[in-house]
């Protein structure tokens, strides 16, 4: 991976040109979809920065010890693992304070690289595996509610937050209760009609709250 971002970074070209490319070259070598969280507003020189730090990362280790395919990686939130399955990791090593906008030197990437190790190391893919196929479950069972209804899409005022509650799955399901009972509602209303959902907002997992979901899912394994 290391080497592909090499050849990616040749020429002249701009930063955010030069991150772009080597988040295409992550998901094509690796099979990982690496981003920034929305509006932290990293600038294009620390991407660059921080993605050949994680490619150096995923190359220390055979892919027997750190096979990430088909994981999101998030980078500036973290670290640990969201609702939604997505691996978090942070921008600022441990004990700094950059205030959201980091300007890391050399140094302070070596100390992120053996952090991000250590959390990519010991993640339990298998969890992560499950959050996602929770996530891709509820996303299909909204499409097939939303035709049941006669509407063009069901929409959440906070979708990260709300596809992660079980409560929001049993609402969709006693949608689709309904609607087989009384018929879809968007054709009486006109075509195009939308269906928007609200729920109280909710920040993600923080790294306790993971691993104790995490401990969940090994117990209901054994």
């Amino acid at each position: 991976a290391t080497e592909a971002l090499r050849r990616a970074e040749s020429g002249s070209v701009t930063d955010g040109v030069r991150a772009a490319t080597m988040r295409g070259a992550m998901r094509l070598q690796r099979k990982v979809l690496v981003s920034f969280k929305h509006g932290s507003q990293v600038a294009p020189s620390t991407q660059v920065a921080a993605l050949q730090t994680l490619a150096k990362v995923l190359d220390s280790a055979p892919v027997r010890m750190l096979d990430l395919s088909g994981c999101n990686i998030i980078m500036g939130s973290g670290p640990g693992i969201d609702r939604l399955g997505n691996l978090l990791l942070d921008l600022e090593p441990a004990g700094l304070v950059t205030h959201g906008q980091p300007e890391l030197s050399a140094s302070h990437f070596s100390d992120l690289a053996m952090e991000w190790r250590d959390l990519l190391l010991g993640v339990d893919l298998d969890f992560v595996k499950s959050r996602k196929a929770y996530v891709k479950a509820v996303r299909e069972l909204e499409g097939g509610v939303a035709e049941s209804l006669g509407v063009a899409a069901i929409f959440g005022t906070n979708p990260q937050h709300l596809i992660a509650e079980p409560s929001y799955r049993e609402f969709l399901e006693r949608l689709a209760a309904a609607a087989t009972e009384r018929g879809p509602i968007g054709r009486q209303a006109g075509h195009g009609q939308t269906l928007n959902t609200a729920a109280p907002t909710q920040s993600n997992y923080s790294q306790q709250e993971g691993q104790q979901q995490q401990q969940q899912h090994h117990q209901q394994q054994q």
